[in-house]
C-alpha cells in the first residue's frame, strides 16, 4: 500500500502512487486500486480493477485521475471485486478513504458493535474504516478517532487514511506489519516497504513506530505516540517479511532484507557442512531463494549454478490462496535447465517449505533432468502453524503443513530429496535479533505461540 500527500502541488500524486504500487507488486497480484482527491475538497476519484498494476493502472480511467492526496493498494483476493481496496465513505465531517495491510482477529466482536452498518465486503479494511468513521463522530479529530479504535482492535495491521484535509498513517502497537515514511520533493509518502520510495526516486526517512499515529496536513507532520509500547524492544515485527514477503531491495524496520537473507544463507551453509553433506552445485529457487543460495555458496565454497529458469510473466505463488492453482502456476513459473543439473549432486536452496507440494514437484523435475542427488535446504525454521495475521496463510490447516510432527528425514522421504536441512528456530531468532533492536520477532508460524495470548490451535481451530 502507498499513500501520498503533496500540499505543495509540485508532484503528480496519482503517478507517484502508481510507481509505488509497481514496486510493491510482490505483496499482491490479483487486483489494485487507487483513490485520489484535492486537499480541502470532499469529492474523491476512484479507480480499481482486477489484475496487475500494469493492467489496471495503464487504463484511460487512471490517466483521468487528478489530486494532490491519495492512497493505493495491491491485493491478493482473486475472486471478490467488492474486496478491492481502497474503501471510501463520507459523513458530516467529510470524506475518508483507507488502505490496510494485515488482518484483524476480533472481527466478530467489532462487527457486533457496528451492527447498524451495512457492510459492502468482508474486508478488514472496510471494518476498520467504519469503526474509525463511527468514532470520528464522538471525537474532535480523525487522529483521535484512530487512537480510540486502536484500543479495541486486535490483530496485525498498518493503515493509511486520507480525509478531506489530512493523511493519517497508523501501525498496530506490536508493529507486526511494516510501514515506512519518507518524501519525494514536497510530497510526504507512506508505504509498506522502502522499495516503493526507491522506485519513485524518493527519500526514506524512517519506519513508522509500532503504535504510532502520524498525521500530515498542509501545516506539517504531527506524531502521536500514546499507543506505542513502553519499550521499543517489546514490539514484534513479522519474521516472515524477511523470509519471503519483503522485497530484497527493502529495509524493514531498519533491517536490510538482502543482508538478512545473505547472512541466513551463510548459516545454512555451515549447517550443511556440519552434517558432512556434499554437493557439486548450489541452486537457488527464484526469486526469494536466490540470495540465500548465494550466501550458502559463499560459505560452503560450492559453485552456484543457474539451474532454474523463471518465467518473468508469472507472479508469486505463495500468495495464491488456491493450493491446486499454486502448484500448477509454480510449474509454469519455474523450469529446470537440464544441462545445468545432469549428473550433479545439488543443494537446492528455497526460502521455506510449507505444504511441501511445490518442493516435491521441483525435486521430481530435478531428478527427471538427470540430477544424481538433490539436497533440499530451507532458509526458514519448520513452518508448523497457519499465520493468524495473514488472510492467505490463515486459511491453511495445520494438517496441510509438512513439518508438523515430522523429522527432517520424514520430510525428505515425502518430497523425494536425499536430505532436508531446515534452519533451527533459535538460529533464525538470533540472526534477526542481531540485525535489529528487538528482543523477539513474531514467529507464530514457526512456534505456534499467539501474540494475543494462548496457542494458535486454541484460537484458530
Amino acid at each position: 500500500m502507498v499513500g501520498v500527500i503533496d500540499p505543495s502541488g509540485e508532484e503528480n500524486v496519482p503517478k507517484l502512487i502508481k510507481f509505488g504500487l509497481y514496486a510493491l507488486q510482490h505483496r499482491g497480484q490479483a487486483n489494485s486500486g487507487m483513490v485520489v482527491s484535492n486537499l480541502n475538497e470532499s469529492a474523491t476519484q476512484e479507480h480499481k480493477g482486477m489484475g496487475l498494476v500494469s493492467t489496471v493502472m495503464e487504463k484511460p480511467e487512471f490517466y483521468a485521475l487528478r489530486g494532490n492526496v491519495g492512497v493505493g493498494y495491491v491485493g491478493y483476493e482473486p475472486k471478490n471485486v467488492k474486496n478491492i481496496q481502497p474503501f471510501s465513505a463520507t459523513n458530516s465531517k467529510g470524506s475518508i478513504s483507507i488502505v490496510m495491510d494485515g488482518k484483524i482477529i476480533n472481527t466478530c466482536e467489532l462487527r457486533a458493535k457496528l451492527s447498524e452498518h451495512l457492510f459492502q465486503s468482508d474486508n478488514d479494511a472496510e471494518l476498520l474504516m467504519v469503526a474509525i468513521n463511527k468514532a470520528r463522530g464522538m471525537t474532535g479529530s480523525i487522529e483521535d478517532a484512530v487512537m480510540m479504535v486502536m484500543r479495541i482492535v486486535k490483530g496485525a495491521y498498518s493503515a493509511i487514511i486520507q480525509t478531506t484535509n489530512k493523511m493519517v498513517a497508523v501501525r498496530d502497537p506490536l508493529g507486526i506489519k511494516p510501514l515506512c515514511m519518507g518524501h519525494k520533493g514536497g510530497a510526504h509518502v507512506f508505504a509498506s516497504e522502502s522499495c516503493a520510495l526507491t522506485t519513485m526516486k524518493g527519500v526514506l526517512e524512517r519506519d513508522v513506530d509500532p503504535g504510532e499515529v502520524v498525521v500530515v496536513t498542509k501545516d506539517g507532520v504531527v506524531c502521536h505516540r500514546e499507543n506505542c509500547p513502553e519499550r521499543e524492544a517489546d514490539a514484534r515485527h513479522c519474521a516472515f517479511e524477511y523470509v519471503y514477503r519483503g522485497n530484497v531491495n527493502s529495509k524493514i524496520d531498519g533491517v536490510s532484507v538482502f543482508q538478512t537473507r545473505k547472512n541466513i544463507g551463510h548459516k545454512l551453509g555451515r549447517l550443511f557442512l556440519n552434517k558432512n553433506l556434499t554437493a557439486d552445485a548450489v541452486a537457488g529457487v527464484p526469486d526469494s531463494g536466490l540470495i540465500y543460495a548465494e550466501g550458502f555458496a559463499e560459505e560452503t565454497g560450492i559453485p552456484y549454478t543457474h539451474a532454474i529458469s523463471r518465467n518473468p510473466y508469472m507472479g508469486r505463488t505463495f500468495i495464491r490462496p488456491d493450493a491446486n492453482e499454486k502448484e500448477i502456476t509454480t510449474s509454469i513459473k519455474t523450469s529446470v535447465i537440464p544441462w545445468a543439473v545432469d549428473g550433479k549432486k545439488l543443494a537446492v536452496v528455497e526460502d521455506s517449505i510449507v505444504t511441501g507440494n511445490v518442493a516435491k514437484s521441483l525435486i521430481h523435475t530435478f531428478k527427471e533432468c538427470g540430477a544424481e542427488k538433490v539436497h533440499f535446504v530451507s532458509a526458514s525454521p519448520p513452518y508448523i502453524n497457519p499465520c493468524p495475521f495473514d488472510h492467505v496463510r490463515s486459511d491453511m490447516t495445520t494438517k496441510s503443513l509438512i513439518a508438523v510432527g515430522r523429522s527432517n528425514e520424514e520430510i525428505a522421504d515425502i518430497i523425494g530429496s536425499d536430505s532436508v536441512t531446515l534452519l533451527p528456530l533459535d538460529d533464525f531468532n538470533n540472526e534477526l535479533t542481531n540485525m535489529s533492536s528487538l528482543r523477539k520477532h513474531c514467529t507464530t508460524c514457526f512456534d505456534g505461540r499467539h501474540l494475543f495470548g494462548g496457542c494458535c490451535k486454541e484460537i484458530n481451530h
